[in-house]
């Protein structure tokens, strides 16, 4: 059976399940369910175009009358002969990601496969299948993408196949056995899982920090590599969709830039609190993808709690860990003008813009955040931090130590600022029944 025509059964068939299925229960339904999905790869303000469908499936086909540079961008990562690929989304993360599975995993990585150096289409018959096969199923997708709002996830099937061929054709080349999986928070990560296992090829995915609440309530793998002590909790409540052999914990995406610095005792600066920023003012002018709440509404009522809390307690500085948007040059005055605004009345600083937020967790003895990701690792290295996460579903989930410390109103996050800042950072993790959420901090 060729490769192109393997993949188009199993998107079919996916698509049949979901439209046809309630209720997920097998593994092949909730990968069915997971692939139609929204998805990052296509702007909020253009998923309700009508032609949309169309317009993606012919994007598709002009790949064909593209040159291939995708093809010997491909070739160029991969390193040696060896059973381990890397995939994730974008090359320029290929040396993190090597370094990052080396480092945990203890084996010795081959190469890397990537999302935007997937897509293209070098012969003669891989454009007639597409044409052919897709092209009948094209009415129907297209009819069916009337009915639904938001029409990305069936707009994107025809790319994702073409991305799953070459990707399954650049293993066979290579004699890959086994894939470490990033950007496991697309819709397809779960279709592509089931191919490379009815192949043969071992699966482990890598979540990130963010809690799989968030974009990944299903996953499917052999190994699933945990990247914070709260996921543990989550695997547990998401276990009638979590389709994992084994567990390990391995920790966040960049801590190798840092453990070796957080690893030992790294005294905080005292009287100091960080607010770790999402950017959501940011992300909303450059049309990110909307999580369903407004995020924007929820971050400023967390700074409003905070200021009120230092106006009642002026021992204490604020200190600014900025989202990476917010630094961009075009943003940096508009930045410095909302925060003046915000903190009006009490004493801040904004940590050193050319720094990052994960080499500077010393910098603030105590930090709140709105549902920053860098909170997760500033409780691997052992560092005091609450959350206030109004609005974000599923977090903390039934069950889990995490919820001890989040807020779930501005009263609530004031008192709570009030009960573990003077804690030390050893009394907050047992106090608060979080323990192993940091890893370094009873060795």
């Amino acid at each position: 059976m060729s490769v192109q025509f393997l993949v188009f059964r199993f998107y079919l068939a996916a698509w049949f399940r979901h439209a046809f299925i309630r209720r997920p229960k097998t593994k092949k339904q909730f990968a069915a369910y997971n692939l139609f999905q929204s998805t990052f790869r296509i702007p909020q303000s253009n998923r309700a175009e009508k032609l949309l469908v169309l317009k993606k499936y012919f994007e598709v086909l002009k790949m064909f009358f593209k040159s291939s540079s995708s093809s010997a961008s491909n070739e160029k990562t991969i390193e040696q002969q060896g059973d381990i690929l890397i995939y994730d989304l974008k090359p320029e993360s290929y040396v993190d990601r090597k370094e990052y599975v080396e480092y945990f995993s203890g084996q010795k990585v081959a190469g890397g496969a990537f999302k935007d150096n997937l897509a293209f289409i070098e012969s003669r018959s891989r454009f007639f299948f597409l044409l052919l096969f897709n092209f009948c199923w094209l009415p129907v997708l297209f009819i069916y993408s009337l009915f639904k709002k938001d029409k990305a996830p069936v707009a994107t099937l025809f790319k994702e196949q073409v991305e799953l061929v070459n990707l399954i054709n650049l293993i066979k080349l290579n004699n890959f056995r086994e894939i470490y999986y990033f950007c496991i928070y697309e819709k397809d990560s779960n279709i592509t899982s089931l191919l490379l296992n009815y192949l043969t090829v071992k699966v482990n995915k890598i979540p990130s920090e963010v809690p799989l609440g968030i974009w990944n309530k299903i996953i499917i793998a052999d190994t699933l590599c945990l990247c914070n002590g709260y996921q543990y909790d989550e695997v547990n409540f998401f276990k009638d969709s979590m389709f994992v052999e084994k567990l390990d914990f391995y920790g966040p995406e960049q801590s190798l830039l840092n453990i070796g610095k957080y690893s030992l005792s790294v005294p905080a600066k005292k009287k100091v609190i960080g607010f770790y920023s999402t950017g959501a003012w940011v992300r909303k002018l450059e049309d990110h993808i909307d999580q369903g709440y407004e995020m924007e509404g929820m971050e400023e009522r967390v700074k409003h709690v905070l200021r009120k809390f230092c106006m009642e307690n002026s021992q204490y500085t604020v200190k600014i860990f900025l989202h990476p948007r917010e630094k961009w040059e075009k943003y940096t005055a508009l930045t410095r003008e909302r925060y003046n605004k915000v903190f009006e009345g009490v004493t801040f600083e904004f940590c050193d813009f050319k720094k990052k937020s994960a080499e500077t967790f010393e910098e603030a003895d105590f930090a709140v955040a709105f549902k920053s990701t860098i909170v997760f690792e500033r409780l691997y290295y052992g560092f005091k931090t609450l959350l206030m996460p109004l609005g974000w579903p599923n977090f903390p989930v039934q069950g889990s130590k995490m919820a001890l410390i989040c807020a779930d109103s501005d009263q609530d996050l004031f008192e709570k600022i009030e009960k573990n800042i003077t804690l030390s950072n050893r009394e907050f993790f047992e106090q608060n029944g979080i323990k192993h959420f940091a890893k370094f901090l009873y060795n």
